[in-house]
């Protein structure tokens, strides 16, 4: 089974995972998460969390079209981002934007350099994405899991320490979609009067 870790930073989970980042880790294989040296329909699952939001809208769809490239049929693509949804709410209750910049813009270090968030994301939008990049049965999936990665643990720190009353609540969206299965159709249509099914992609 071939598993992902994109924008692992220093986390590793071990000798079953293949990790990704720009970073210098020992246990990085590849350093580049547009263009990955593996063939298509190869990989098993591909987790990323707190990477996407690094880039502007139009580089993350060619990097996810990217990922998605490597997956099987059926195979899962997981994301984990900050919650613009949660961070929204909770400035409402009184947080002070000063509490929230890091969460928001994501500050950090990067091969000697300061890099920020350049995009933010809730369910909608990035359901949306996911669907128009050819991902089906889009769905949360759990934050319990062991794939649970520094930015994720740091959100909630900082949520329990600065607001008591939504102590334990996640300020991350944990969101996974599965690659969709291709049909080349040969059909005596005319274009736009094609048959009318869900989860399928349809190429002419």
């Amino acid at each position: 089974m071939t598993k992902l870790n994109i924008g692992c930073g220093k986390h590793n989970l071990g000798n079953d995972w293949i990790h990704i980042d720009g970073e210098d880790y020992p246990h990085i294989e590849y350093h580049n998460l547009r263009k990955i040296p593996l063939e298509d329909n190869s990989v098993d699952l591909i987790y990323s969390s707190h990477t996407i939001e690094y880039f502007d809208r139009q580089e993350i769809k060619n990097i996810l079209k990217e990922w998605k490239r490597l997956l099987k049929t059926g195979a899962k693509l997981q994301l984990v981002v900050p919650n613009f949804d949660t961070i929204a709410s909770l400035r409402c209750l009184g947080i002070p934007l000063e509490e929230m910049e890091m969460t928001l813009f994501g500050r950090m270090k990067m091969n000697q350099n300061l890099i920020y968030h350049k995009t933010c994301w809730n369910k909608e939008e990035l359901s949306n994405l996911l669907t128009s990049l050819g991902f089906c049965n889009i769905k949360n999936f759990s934050s319990k899991s062991k794939l649970l990665n520094f930015g994720t643990i740091i959100t909630k720190r900082i949520l329990w320490n600065i607001f008591p009353r939504r102590r334990g609540q996640l300020m991350s969206l944990y969101l996974e979609g599965e690659k969709e299965e291709n049909h080349t159709l040969t059909l005596n249509l005319p274009l736009g009067e094609l048959p009318k099914t869900e989860n399928r992609c349809y190429r002419l």
